[in-house]
């Protein structure tokens, strides 16, 4: 038993690239014979070996290269799109049943969104090597879960400050609109990337108030609530507001990290627990709370769906309610775009069936979904899913193209 963070330690020799400027190729490596001491391989959490570039991705390859079996297990083969998959069928050996590299990503991986053929990849994939059970069919005791969008409105100090940042950026994408691939990229990964994170701090930031008051009221009926951040700021915010809160954040010990989910578990005078995404999103139970809020999104529908089974799972018996707090007219609305397209893209190629009841509350009781925007936020929810306007998107789209997080 290893973890991906050690395979380089127990059975890499040494590594021999040409140059640094050499990106790092499965015949650059030199394993140890310890590779030799087993036949099969088992890859746990397999989505984390999808970027075929990365060194992880090659250890795991060339220990995996030859056994006689190896499974690759995830509840999250499809993180963004197909190309997701192409690392995880080669180091499983399947690739040769889907064309070959160029053939899979010919034929899978065109077109705006980067996803075509997906019923034809998803029969291909359970005729040759993919196994799904989803959870309906091995925790059918397992109560609803249902998704509210939360429209919040932003206080006027910070949309004045929103308002400024988006004209930065509404700039900056003006100014690249006719340059060629390679800048538009380099663009991304500057100036634009970090206006985008300026713009999820702001609406943050703003919208706390209402987040504030809707986490009270939720407490006032006597019920607990997991708050899901990911700024450091944001979650002191929340502290400060209730201070007997308990916290699962990054520089949380992990000693006081388990205290605490065991205290929120345990104790029904703790009533709410503000997590890190990236912390708390994964390897614990809050089945002691039915209610999730998340004040800021990640990019990925996987990490949402995570921190949503802290409580959706066993020992949960009553229906889990999700809240998502959204800025009005913020980028908020047009990631939680980008989520529900991506989990549209993933749920074609494995094949899910799951239903979750979606639908919007707006706290201000404004008619803003009666509206018919044009400035690319969300227009209505209907079937559980935002609709969709791809030229509004364009930018926002790319420039989570290589799967970055702000």
């Amino acid at each position: 038993i290893c973890n991906y963070e050690s395979l380089k330690k127990y059975f890499v020799d040494e590594i021999k690239k040409p140059t640094k400027e050499t990106p790092l190729r499965l015949n650059h490596v030199n394993f140890n014979q310890h590779i030799g001491m087993f036949k099969a391989v088992v890859i746990d959490e397999s989505h984390r070996v999808k970027e075929a570039k990365s060194a992880q991705t090659k250890f795991t390859k060339g220990i995996a290269a030859g056994k006689e079996y190896i499974i690759a297990l995830t509840g999250t083969p499809v993180v963004n799109k197909p190309r997701d998959l192409v690392a995880q069928l080669g180091i499983i050996d399947q690739m040769a049943n889907f064309g070959g590299y160029k053939g899979f990503v010919n034929r899978y991986c065109e077109g705006y969104n980067g996803a075509a053929n997906l019923k034809e990849l998803n029969f291909l994939l359970n005729k040759h090597c993919f196994y799904r059970r989803e959870k309906t069919d091995v925790l059918k005791e397992l109560p609803d879960k249902m998704r509210q969008i939360v429209l919040c409105d932003i206080a006027p100090a910070h949309r004045k400050e929103y308002t400024e940042a988006q004209n930065n950026l509404e700039g900056y994408l003006r100014k690249y609109k006719q340059a060629t691939e390679e800048k538009v990229a380099s663009a991304l990964r500057g100036e634009i990337m970090v206006t985008i994170g300026v713009l999820k701090n702001i609406s943050a930031r703003g919208k706390l108030a209402d987040v504030i008051e809707q986490i009270r009221s939720v407490v006032d009926e006597g019920e607990k609530i997991i708050v899901f951040v990911h700024l450091k700021e944001v979650a002191a915010a929340l502290k400060e507001e209730f201070p007997d809160a308990l916290t699962i954040l990054g520089d949380d010990h992990i000693a006081t990290r388990q205290m605490n989910v065991d205290r929120f578990q345990n104790d029904p005078a703790h009533k709410i627990i503000i997590c890190s995404i990236k912390a708390a999103g994964v390897g614990i139970t809050l089945t002691s709370s039915s209610r999730v809020a998340f004040v800021e999104l990640p990019w990925h529908p996987a990490d949402c769906d995570q921190c949503e089974d802290r409580a959706h799972r066993i020992g949960q018996h009553d229906s889990v309610q999700c809240m998502y707090f959204l800025g009005k007219d913020t980028i908020d609305e047009h990631i939680y775009q980008i989520i529900d397209k991506k989990r549209a893209i993933a749920d074609a190629v494995t094949g899910s069936t799951e239903n979750i009841q979606e639908e919007v509350i707006d706290i201000m009781m404004s008619s803003l979904f009666n509206k018919n925007k044009t400035n690319g936020t969300i227009n209505t929810i209907r079937d559980g899913s935002a609709s969709d306007n791809d030229d509004q998107h364009t930018e926002t789209t790319s420039a989570d193209r290589d799967g970055q997080d702000d």
